[in-house]
């Protein structure tokens, strides 16, 4: 779409954007001339709420809700954009950017702008394979998407020194109808120090996982499917764990709206075999456990901001001896972001687990050395944390010139 360019210095229409993760703010401005860029939702005459999930190739699906305000309440739009997995960062942006202007046509047209706007269809050549491929709709991938990743460090100095390994593998194949995943993990972290008379600490730490979930598509609001886990960490006492199991799940709103809004309810079963380190405060090195465990998800994107409510419920249904009093975990965490009037905004958040599933725990005292360089896991009946935050603006809501200059 083109305007002339004295058109170009004074937009009829003011847009406030609305993407807090995978937006190049000052690329969009920068290409985007159609219109005002303005900082307050309320002097808005668009609001453009943009979300995004992940795809099975590893790529994004951005959902474009286009909210006019003022002389245009009446009309909203929602677009969508896909982002390949392999694309660059520069290429996602640039067609990212396409979609915002064309979901801005509808508003440009209703303007004094409509008699000088030309719209141009651009359409690159296809190879005959390509067009082959197009006709086939054939996959010589099957929908797999594979990921290899891996790296380390070591850092030193006169008295002490430290290195860490660690790789990541996953392997990824999403439908409409199945969704699977698969990833494996591993990490070696070693720091020593120095602390005179000869004398040297050593800190180990090794984790290691294999994780599998499949899950089955049934309708708009229903899903079942099952993970596996496989498991080893020292800081956790554990030689090796493997953990198997069911689960389904309804969602209350369709799953097509879950990049504004889904309540999620998950329940299922997992059996546990753990084989430890070093005997438990239980007196056991190994033991085979089954517990049971309900899920509550909540997360709501609209423009007045996003709230986000979480809490999982998960208890033993073997060893009764102890699971009706003291082997279970209760979670809860939420926060919410919200505009409260022009320019402020708020954010906060909390959350606190009840832990009584401790069954790792070491019988052995745990060293002062382990205490202090987190090499091992603390008893204790409670977790929290408290989260708060706010902003405010004020000034010139106009936010149309991009300066990079000295990267700020």
């Amino acid at each position: 779409m083109v305007l002339p360019a004295a058109a170009q210095q004074a937009s009829p229409v003011r847009l406030f954007l609305d993407c807090d993760r995978g937006c190049d703010r000052s690329y969009i401005r920068t290409e985007i001339t159609l219109v005002d860029f303005v900082t307050e939702r309320t002097a808005a005459d668009v609001h453009l709420l943009i979300t995004s999930e992940r795809t099975g190739s590893g790529g994004s699906v951005y959902s474009l809700a286009f909210i006019g305000q003022r002389d245009f309440r009446a009309l909203s739009d929602t677009l969508s954009y896909t982002s390949n997995g392999t694309n660059t960062d520069d290429e996602r942006r640039r067609g990212l950017t396409t979609a915002i202007e064309s979901g801005l046509v509808r508003y440009i047209a209703r303007t004094p702008w409509a008699s000088d706007m030309h719209i141009t269809l651009v359409r690159d050549e296809l190879t005959d394979q390509q067009e082959a491929e197009m006709t086939d709709q054939v996959d010589p991938w099957n929908y797999w998407v594979y990921s290899l990743s891996g790296g380390g460090n070591y850092r030193g100095e006169e008295s002490s020194n430290s290195g860490q390994l660690r790789l990541n593998l996953s392997a990824n194949r999403t439908t409409e109808e199945w969704k699977v995943r698969m990833s494996a993990f591993g990490r070696y972290n070693e720091r020593n120090f120095d602390i005179g008379d000869d004398q040297t600490v050593t800190s180990i730490q090794r984790s290691g996982s294999v994780w599998l979930m499949a899950v089955k598509s049934m309708g708009q609001h229903w899903s079942a499917g099952g993970t596996v886990f496989l498991n080893s960490s020292s800081q956790d006492n554990t030689d090796a764990s493997i953990t198997v199991g069911p689960a389904i799940e309804y969602n209350v709103f369709p799953y097509a709206q879950s990049t504004r809004r889904e309540f999620r309810f998950q329940y299922g079963f997992r059996y546990d075999f753990r084989d430890y380190e070093k005997i438990t405060i239980f007196d056991v090195t190994s033991e085979s456990l089954l517990r049971h465990s309900l899920e509550a998800r909540l997360d709501v994107k609209q423009p007045w901001g996003e709230l986000r409510l979480n809490s999982e419920l998960s208890h033993l249904l073997t060893n009764f001896d102890r699971s009706l009093t003291d082997s279970y975990r209760f979670e809860i965490d939420g926060g919410a972001e919200i505009r409260i009037a022009r320019g402020l905004s708020v954010d906060f958040g909390a959350g606190y687990q009840r832990i009584r599933d401790q069954l790792f725990l070491p019988l052995e005292n745990i060293s002062e050395e382990d205490i202090l360089l987190g090499t091992r896991r603390l008893p204790t009946g409670y977790e929290f944390n408290v989260r708060f935050g706010f902003s405010y603006r004020f000034g010139s809501i106009y936010n149309n010139v991009v300066n990079p200059r000295f990267g700020f």
